[in-house]
């Protein structure tokens, strides 16, 4: 599907409340109650959606949390996500990161974190994941460009979240990236989905079969299941199958200024509310076409 043709199925699937999700691969397939089903999940956070974004109703709403509720909850047993280390990396943050971090954690619907470069968004954004993670929720990370997803991933790797290949007992990661080898970072690429599939099937079969080269499907949507943190840029989320019938709790748009708005609807449909990051008066996103720049998709 050419980038057109997936700009337009975000747009269809955002704006179609009421039928299952569409893709050009599902045309002509017939539909089945199942189908019908598994849907009606996506179609009520696509509603919920639609209210908040385009008829801004209602508005954002946040509830009211402390400082010491941010870590008095969850207690999920990840690396780098321990309440402790989450407290002290707290105290480390500036007045300004410390109030974004408290908006993104009450937010119901949606919020946004502005700041011009260098301020510290992406620091940010690795602690509100890792806190998120701490609170139990699922978080998709996502943007633009395969680079800022990378740089998010490599920020949560330093904090300790991931540590491929050093685990005997389970091989299983809580963080996944979903992508081609080609576009990945090489810091990323052992946490590549087929990358810790293959190596997670070659530890349940007792290493046996080291010449394991493609992940059964099994293996592939286990590792998916228990992932804590998915990345993946904003253009691959609606199309890729791994992530097909997958929740999250929240999505993460990182660079949110480059983007355009059909792009980035495929990636936060994911998930139940979404935070925006980014600066506005920064690399916006290209638009070409005059019809687009006069219905407001460009800053």
């Amino acid at each position: 599907m050419g980038l057109l043709g997936l700009l337009l199925q975000n747009l269809v699937n955002f704006f179609t409340l009421d039928i299952p999700s569409f893709s050009a691969e599902s045309f002509g397939t017939p539909v089945k109650t199942k189908s019908l089903t598994a849907d009606t999940e996506l179609a009520d956070r696509r509603r919920r959606l639609n209210r908040s974004i385009v008829q801004l109703d209602p508005p954002p709403r946040f509830v009211d949390l402390s400082v010491e509720s941010l870590f008095t909850c969850g207690g999920v047993d990840v690396p780098g996500c321990d309440q402790n280390r989450l407290r002290q990396d707290f105290g480390r943050l500036n007045s300004d990161q410390k109030e974004a971090v408290l908006k993104v954690i009450a937010a119901e619907d949606f919020a946004l974190i502005q700041g011009l470069p260098g301020t510290g968004k992406s620091e940010t954004i690795s602690f509100i994941t890792r806190l998120l993670v701490m609170r139990g929720k699922r978080v998709l990370l996502t943007s633009y460009t395969h680079s800022a997803v990378d740089n998010l991933l490599c920020k949560l790797m330093e904090s300790g979240v991931s540590q491929p290949g050093t685990s005997q007992k389970n091989p299983l990661n809580p963080i996944i990236r979903i992508g081609q080898v080609s576009s990945c970072h090489l810091q990323v690429r052992p946490i590549l989905a087929h990358a810790v599939a293959r190596e997670t099937e070659r530890f349940y079969s007792g290493g046996s079969t080291t010449s394991i080269e493609q992940p059964s499907v099994e293996y592939l949507h286990k590792v998916m299941i228990e992932a804590k943190v998915v990345g993946v840029s904003a253009l691959t989320a609606p199309r890729s199958p791994l992530l097909a019938g997958q929740h999250f709790d929240v999505v993460i748009v990182d660079e949110a200024g480059q983007i355009s708005q059909p792009a980035v609807l495929g990636a936060i449909m994911a998930a139940d509310s979404f935070v925006l990051v980014g600066d506005h008066m920064q690399l916006p996103p290209l638009v070409i076409s005059e019809v687009a720049e006069e219905g407001g998709m460009i800053i």
